[in-house]
């Protein structure tokens, strides 16, 4: 045998040829020229099989470690860090610096500072009562003065003449209640800035009560208080006890 070619070619698919040419000594040592062609499919088949399913089970399961790795975690984090970086910065070069400068977010930002700055007030609330011994109430028209102040945040109410001064521009709630002394009847009434706002009555009686509530529309600077109210029945002196008069801020108008 003087000639062995083996040709191996590898490109998904194995192609394996194997081909002897040449003369066999044989016959009494007489070289008898012959040609021999080999069939090597079945190895190719199962050379092929190992290319094709061994390797890439090798790699699978490498590529598998790796993803379970420390090292690609770390990858990974730094890489969606730097993408989020580009993006933000890529947010903010297409939106909000032509938004900056323009007059829209002048306008926005007076918006938002006025709302803070009124979300920052006081929002005025007051408890004022008639201190426990009967008060006396002398003539129509007169102005109900609560001496026992309890709650007062933003300083509106006077206890030296019974008025209640809106600090702020909104909606309060404001409440009385009114309890005749020595069983007498209580004609009164929810003043704001000198003019009737609602009416109230307590009947005459031993421990017999009015009450009355409201919402009011104040501007700042504006007052409510409780008067006498003159009827036909009114009488000029009339005694009060344990009464109450209170309000707080419910919400801006605006």
């Amino acid at each position: 045998m003087k000639t062995i070619l083996i040709k191996v070619v590898l490109v998904l698919k194995v192609v394996w040829s194997l081909k002897i040419d040449g003369k066999l000594p044989i016959l009494k040592g007489n070289g008898i020229p012959i040609n021999i062609d080999i069939d090597v499919s079945e190895f190719n088949r199962r050379f092929a099989d190992i290319v094709n399913k061994g390797v890439p089970e090798e790699i699978s399961e490498k590529l598998s470690a790796y993803l379970k790795s420390e090292r690609f975690k770390e990858v990974v984090s730094n890489e969606t860090k730097e993408v989020i970086k580009a993006i933000a910065q890529q947010a903010l070069n297409d939106i909000f610096k032509p938004y900056v400068n323009s007059g829209e977010f002048k306008q926005d930002l007076k918006r938002m500072s006025a709302l803070i700055i009124k979300e920052s007030e006081i929002r005025p609330a007051f408890f004022v009562s008639i201190m426990p011994h009967p008060y006396t109430l002398s003539g129509i028209d007169g102005v109900v003065k609560f001496d026992n102040v309890i709650v007062n945040i933003g300083g509106g109410y006077d206890k030296s003449i019974g008025v209640f001064t809106a600090g702020r521009t909104g909606l309060y709630q404001i409440s009385c209640t009114i309890i005749g002394d020595n069983g007498h009847a209580v004609h009164f009434l929810l003043a704001k800035n000198d003019a009737e706002y609602i009416k109230g009555h307590s009947a005459r009686g031993p421990h017999t009560s009015g009450t009355i509530n409201a919402v009011i529309a104040m501007h700042k600077g504006d007052r409510v208080y409780i008067k006498h109210r003159a009827t036909h029945h009114s009488e000029n002196i009339t005694g009060l006890n344990h009464s109450s008069f209170s309000g707080y801020f419910l919400q801006d108008l605006y």
